[in-house]
């Protein structure tokens, strides 16, 4: 301990400007919050944590600090001790000053503060020290930096994401699953690249770990399935009473819809036919509400041929009905021209497995609609904003739950592409996360701010025969 303290004093002599300059951006960003100086504070980071790895070199041999008596474990300890004290908690204590300051109770975002810091630790500062531990300066820990961040955006997965990202068949919801798994992958390489250089100075081996468990993680997070994530989510909720007797058919008055949704480029195209499926599902409670997170569709025509969306053009629910003890889902999908002139005037069966959520535990509170935030619900806070609008906002992450707000009967949500994730933060430097609802009406004093909160995830698979396809072909792209 003796000694890991006296590398760490020493680090902090040698490196008192750079440390200066980090607290400086740190500084500045908990007094003006987020924007321009957030990245720089991210760079300065970075830089910081490179330079005290490479005080004490580990590739090579010719370092001066291999004729001293260090320790490993002291040099480690040093290295990490340095890392969370001039890295992690200035940006701590800058978080902290901005959510302070913007009036939110510590009981609000306790929680998501500490998980929030772990993940700071775990996935960004110790990754970034493991990077510079296999490199032996700062040159090609800077070019190592521009390696990555190549392969992150030009890598397949990520192309096609970019290329599709209205039609992205992961929803949001889960995305947690595939973070999660990314994340843990990360964290064992990063704590398995730190014992064996600072164990062993096994620096070769090191490196070949680092390529092949970064390929590794990517192949794993840009190939993963989404059907495991949805399998994972409702594996963690047991489905309610009233799921096993659901029923599901199509609308058969509802013909061939005029034209598609505002923006849905992914329906048009030369060799493709946009559908809609108005999808109903009956004996639903009333005082629930429901959501389809996702839609997994596959067409059987006549002779055992078969039909499934595209991964880069998934069923996409569009909008939703709702009406006593029944939900509607408008389901879109492209369909091969080929196929649809195949099969589309014959009766097929349309199978589908629909992932749906309910969301109860309703709380409310009416609170005066004042151009300064109020708080509402224990962790939000709203406001009127710019042009009249409804702004919420909440610290170290939104709520695990739909927000509406609501000035008489008609619900408005804030934002609906929330995450299920069941940990209180996330990875992030700005610890704000804002969003708002529809103008308030002149003359309003007050409004009202509902949440509803996920008490079920559960899937039902359904089978309805008979399906026409010409009924339900978007008239425009036919």
């Amino acid at each position: 301990m003796r000694q890991a303290l006296h590398i760490f004093r020493k680090d902090v002599r040698y490196l008192h400007k750079e440390i200066l300059l980090s607290l400086s951006f740190a500084l500045i960003f908990a007094a003006m919050g987020p924007g321009w100086v957030e990245m720089l504070m991210k760079l300065a980071a970075a830089y910081l944590i490179a330079r005290v790895v490479h005080a004490e070199p580990i590739p090579g041999a010719n370092q001066f600090w291999l004729t001293k008596p260090y320790h490993r474990h002291s040099l480690l300890g040093a290295k990490v001790l340095f890392i969370l004290v001039f890295v992690n908690l200035p940006i701590a204590l800058a978080q902290l000053a901005i959510v302070l300051s913007g009036g939110f109770p510590p009981s609000a975002f306790l929680a998501g503060f500490l998980s929030t810091q772990l993940l700071l630790t775990l996935l960004a500062s110790l990754p970034i020290a493991a990077l510079a531990s296999i490199t032996s300066g700062i040159m090609p820990f800077i070019l190592s930096l521009f390696i990555l961040a190549a392969v992150y955006f030009l890598s397949p997965g990520r192309l096609i994401y970019a290329l599709y990202a209205a039609g992205s068949p992961w929803p949001t919801a889960v995305q947690w699953v595939r973070d999660s798994l990314a994340g843990a992958a990360i964290a064992g390489l990063t704590l398995a690249i730190l014992y064996f250089q600072y164990r062993g100075r096994r620096t070769v081996r090191s490196r070949a770990l680092a390529i092949a468990g970064t390929a590794a993680c990517a192949a794993i997070y840009w190939t993963l399935p989404f059907p495991l994530a949805m399998a994972v989510q409702t594996g963690l909720s047991d489905p309610p009473a009233y799921s096993s007797a659901l029923q599901a058919h199509l609308f058969t008055e509802a013909t061939a819809p005029k034209s598609p949704p505002l923006g849905a480029y992914s329906l048009r195209g030369p060799g493709v036919v946009g559908l809609q499926f108005p999808i109903t599902i009956q004996g639903l409670p009333d005082d629930i509400t429901f959501r389809a997170d996702s839609i997994p569709l596959t067409i059987e025509a006549p002779g055992g041929a078969t039909w499934k969306p595209d991964r880069r053009r998934p069923a996409n629910v569009n909008r939703q009905t709702t009406r006593s003890g029944a939900v509607t889902f408008y389901t879109d999908v492209t369909m091969d021209r080929a196929f649809f002139k195949q099969v589309g005037e014959m009766p097929v069966t349309l199978r589908a497995s629909i992932y749906l959520v309910a969301f109860g535990n309703d709380r409310s509170q009416t609170i005066p609609l004042l151009e300064k935030p109020v708080n509402v619900l224990k962790r939000l806070q709203c406001q009127l904003g710019a042009f009249d609008v409804v702004n919420c906002r909440s610290a170290f992450g939104w709520p695990r739950a739909l927000v509406y707000s609501s000035f008489g009967q008609n619900l408005d949500p804030l934002f609906q592409s929330i995450s299920y994730s069941p940990f209180p933060g996330e990875l992030r430097i700005n610890p704000i996360a804002a969003h708002w609802s529809v103008s308030a009406p002149p003359r309003t004093t007050e409004v009202t701010i509902v949440m509803k909160e996920p008490i079920a995830h559960f899937r039902r698979d359904f089978e309805i025969p008979k399906v026409y396809l010409r009924d339900f072909a978007f008239a425009g792209v036919r």
